[in-house]
């Protein structure tokens, strides 16, 4: 299915929101409220705006989670799994979410990413922000391994039990 506006896009359902090779399309701003998420081989996506979500979980599979200006990612604690996924915004990226996969998925800020999980596997991703780039799992495990990470103004990963490859580049 489909669900476009040409400008603004608010969306508050009260249960799940599944978006199965589907579109949430916003012209300007995005806003999404709700229970879990799932957007496998789905689009997201807030063309000229900024793109909010806040939800119980998010479950995306080769789907696109696009902002033109800032994206942020609010779990509410629940798992965000995005693997195979491509996350972008055209300025300041913030994910807050339980534990959290990012296989294979490539995940680009246009400013400055901050990232606070309580776990984030991310192997074969590349992770890139034009500012600083922050990963934080607090006591949780961070798993990187064969994954590349990128910022312009500083890279901070951090977690209690932390494995990365050291021949991918961390700068």
């Amino acid at each position: 299915g489909r669900v476009q506006a040409a400008s603004n896009l608010i969306l508050s359902p009260t249960g799940p929101v599944s978006n199965l090779s589907g579109k949430i399309l916003a012209g300007a701003k995005l806003a999404l409220t709700g229970g879990a998420l799932t957007n496998s081989a789905g689009e997201i996506s807030a063309q000229t705006g900024s793109a909010t979500l806040t939800v119980t979980s998010y479950s995306n599979a080769a789907g696109l989670l696009l902002a033109g200006s800032a994206l942020s990612l609010d779990t509410q604690g629940g798992s965000l799994t995005a693997n195979g996924s491509t996350f972008a915004s055209g300025a300041g990226m913030s994910l807050r979410g339980g534990a959290t996969q990012f296989n294979d998925a490539h995940v680009t800020a246009g400013g400055s990413m901050d990232a606070q999980l309580t776990s984030l596997q991310a192997n074969r991703a590349t992770v890139q922000a034009a500012g600083q780039l922050t990963a934080n799992v607090g006591a949780g495990e961070f798993s990187a391994t064969q994954s590349t990470w990128k910022a312009g103004q500083g890279v901070a990963l951090t977690g209690a039990n932390t494995t990365l490859e050291v021949n991918r580049y961390i700068w």
